[in-house]
Protein backbone atom coordinates (compact mmCIF):
# COMPACT_ATOMS: atom_id res chain seq x y z
CA UNK A 1 0.00 0.00 0.00
CA UNK A 2 0.97 3.57 -1.27
CA UNK A 3 1.03 6.81 1.16
CA UNK A 4 0.44 9.62 -0.48
CA UNK A 5 3.30 12.79 0.07
CA UNK A 6 1.52 15.50 1.72
CA UNK A 7 1.51 18.65 3.80
CA UNK A 8 -1.14 18.67 5.62
CA UNK A 9 -1.24 18.13 9.03
CA UNK A 10 -2.67 15.28 10.67
CA UNK A 11 -6.09 15.66 12.63
CA UNK A 12 -3.68 14.91 15.69
CA UNK A 13 -1.22 18.04 14.75
CA UNK A 14 -4.16 20.96 14.95
CA UNK A 15 -5.23 23.05 17.65
CA UNK A 16 -8.53 23.33 19.15
CA UNK A 17 -8.99 26.36 17.16
CA UNK A 18 -7.76 24.91 14.03
CA UNK A 19 -9.92 21.66 14.45
CA UNK A 20 -13.09 23.69 15.26
CA UNK A 21 -12.83 25.42 11.92
CA UNK A 22 -11.92 22.33 10.08
CA UNK A 23 -15.27 21.48 11.77
CA UNK A 24 -17.25 24.40 11.02
CA UNK A 25 -16.22 24.02 7.07
CA UNK A 26 -17.15 20.22 7.28
CA UNK A 27 -20.82 21.36 8.66
CA UNK A 28 -20.73 24.16 6.13
CA UNK A 29 -19.67 21.69 3.33
CA UNK A 30 -22.29 19.03 4.35
CA UNK A 31 -25.32 21.12 4.34
CA UNK A 32 -24.69 22.93 1.14
CA UNK A 33 -24.46 19.68 -0.59
CA UNK A 34 -27.30 18.88 1.32
CA UNK A 35 -29.36 21.96 0.57
CA UNK A 36 -28.62 21.80 -3.16
CA UNK A 37 -29.81 17.79 -3.15
CA UNK A 38 -33.19 19.11 -1.59
CA UNK A 39 -33.60 21.63 -4.03
CA UNK A 40 -32.74 19.84 -7.18
CA UNK A 41 -35.03 16.90 -5.76
CA UNK A 42 -38.00 19.71 -5.64
CA UNK A 43 -37.05 21.47 -9.39
CA UNK A 44 -37.19 17.89 -10.55
CA UNK A 45 -40.61 16.88 -9.30
CA UNK A 46 -43.50 18.60 -11.27
CA UNK A 47 -45.49 19.15 -8.19
CA UNK A 48 -42.70 21.38 -6.44
CA UNK A 49 -43.25 20.35 -3.21
CA UNK A 50 -41.73 23.17 -1.92
CA UNK A 51 -43.33 26.52 -0.47
CA UNK A 52 -41.62 29.73 -2.47
CA UNK A 53 -40.74 30.52 1.12
CA UNK A 54 -39.00 27.19 2.01
CA UNK A 55 -37.23 27.57 -1.11
CA UNK A 56 -36.27 31.10 -0.37
CA UNK A 57 -35.00 30.27 2.91
CA UNK A 58 -33.02 27.15 1.70
CA UNK A 59 -31.16 29.49 -0.81
CA UNK A 60 -30.79 31.95 1.60
CA UNK A 61 -29.13 28.75 3.70
CA UNK A 62 -27.03 27.68 0.71
CA UNK A 63 -25.75 31.24 -0.07
CA UNK A 64 -24.38 31.37 3.72
CA UNK A 65 -23.14 28.09 3.48
CA UNK A 66 -21.01 28.25 0.21
CA UNK A 67 -19.76 31.90 0.97
CA UNK A 68 -18.02 30.56 4.22
CA UNK A 69 -16.66 27.73 2.21
CA UNK A 70 -15.08 31.09 -0.45
CA UNK A 71 -14.28 32.81 2.36
CA UNK A 72 -11.72 30.26 3.55
CA UNK A 73 -10.43 29.20 0.34
CA UNK A 74 -10.06 32.30 -1.13
CA UNK A 75 -7.43 32.86 1.87
CA UNK A 76 -5.71 29.74 2.07
CA UNK A 77 -5.11 30.34 -2.02
CA UNK A 78 -3.76 33.74 -1.10
CA UNK A 79 -1.49 33.09 1.46
CA UNK A 80 -0.15 29.82 -0.52
CA UNK A 81 0.34 32.40 -3.51
CA UNK A 82 1.68 35.15 -0.60
CA UNK A 83 3.81 33.39 1.46
CA UNK A 84 5.27 37.08 2.69
CA UNK A 85 2.55 38.29 3.62
CA UNK A 86 0.87 35.40 5.43
CA UNK A 87 4.08 35.88 8.10
CA UNK A 88 3.58 39.76 8.02
CA UNK A 89 4.70 41.11 4.53
CA UNK A 90 7.48 42.61 3.43
CA UNK A 91 9.81 44.90 5.38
Amino acid sequence: MQHENTTAPSLAQLSQADLSALRHRFRAAHGAQAIARVLLEDAADLGALLEIRDREGLLSALACCTHELYAFHEAAYYDAVNPDDAEGGAQ
